[in-house]
């Protein structure tokens, strides 16, 4: 899968596109919001357990990434998933 990220004209604030990257999808988007609270645990966790500083290709980053991982920050997608889980709660 992927994600990508823009701008919600309806709210006013940022979104996150997460979507299928095979043709018709495998399902993985949609057992992703279905389980959300669980999937963002999972994330947090990996992150967080993962012996890097900054991030690395096991935790956050991605070789497909168009931007080069330039504005991904490890510390900072720790808490984002934190803040997530403490609203969805």
């Amino acid at each position: 899968g992927s994600a990508w990220y823009g701008f919600n004209f309806e709210t006013a604030g940022p979104c996150l596109y997460v979507f299928d990257v095979a043709p018709g999808g495998v399902g993985l988007s949609e057992s992703l919001m279905d389980n959300l609270p669980t999937w963002l645990d999972l994330a947090r966790e990996l992150i967080v357990h993962c012996p890097c500083t900054d991030g690395c290709p096991l935790c956050i980053l991605s070789s497909a990434c168009e931007c080069g991982n330039e504005p991904l920050d490890k510390r900072l997608g720790v808490e984002l998933i934190a803040t997530w889980l403490a609203t969805s709660a």
